[in-house]
């Protein structure tokens, strides 16, 4: 079985998107071993991480370059990630003591929300 060190996972992990699944088959060993050793080894999570986002910045680039061609689905669909601080969402996200509550909401008034918040700390 192959001993997994950080210069083989880094060349295993170059074009991989991070995925685990990837670098295993390149190592010969079992996701499991990857899993395992990106736990145990804080260099082989950073590597692994920034594969990850060059494989995000590269879908970024495809929508923005769709949007730049006016694709409506593409717009859509960055207005509802990166648009939310905008109000481009179609579920509000409520988070109390460190539980994520998602629900689907119409424009409620002051007096609407604070209903739906009460509503909530007592169903807890």
């Amino acid at each position: 079985m192959t001993r997994i060190t950080i210069r083989n996972f880094t060349k295993a992990a170059n074009k991989s998107g991070g995925i685990q699944t990837i670098i295993a088959e390149r190592l010969g060993v079992s996701r499991a071993a990857v899993s395992l050793y990106v736990a145990k080894t804080p260099e082989a999570k950073e590597i692994l991480e920034q594969e990850f986002e060059k494989i995000v910045d590269l879908a970024e680039n495809t929508v923005f370059s769709k949007i730049s061609k006016g694709d409506l689905k593409a717009s859509e669909l960055l207005l509802k990630t990166k648009g939310k601080t905008r109000g481009y969402v179609e579920k509000q996200e409520i988070k109390l003591d460190g539980n994520l509550i998602t629900a689907d909401v119409t424009i409620m008034n002051d007096k609407e929300k604070d209903k739906l918040l009460n509503f909530i700390k007592q169903t807890k």
